[in-house]
């Protein structure tokens, strides 16, 4: 970065702590399939159910104390079980059971959080 006042350049060091956003843009930023897809939440792996009189996509929820919750190990997962899909068919199967439609982000994550420690 350039320091107007001094006149000269610095190494200018930022850490991410937040991002907000509508939830179509938390989902394109977090690679996700979006919120009208099956496995639409970013939370969770709650699978979405097709209403064809509404021609929607729900969410049934028995119990929303005792869900399987995505973490860390769960995006990486999901994240190399697309990329190293070969097969088109393949991964598109892949990528409707897990959620996940892009890798950009989490590969941006991981390179930010191998450069900086």
């Amino acid at each position: 970065m350039y320091d107007g006042l001094s006149k000269e350049n610095f190494l200018l060091r930022s850490h991410m702590i937040m991002w907000t956003g509508d939830i179509p843009a938390i989902t394109k930023i977090m690679c996700l399939t979006g919120h009208n897809s099956y496995m639409g939440c970013r939370f969770c792996y709650l699978r979405g159910v097709y209403c064809s009189n509404r021609r929607h996509v729900y969410y049934p929820c028995d119990d929303p104390f005792n869900l399987n919750k995505r973490t860390q190990q769960n995006f990486e997962c999901d994240i190399l079980l697309v990329e190293n899909e070969n097969q088109q068919n393949q991964q598109k199967e892949i990528i409707k059971s897990t959620g996940m439609n892009c890798i950009f982000f989490y590969i941006f994550v991981f390179f930010l959080k191998n450069y900086y420690i």
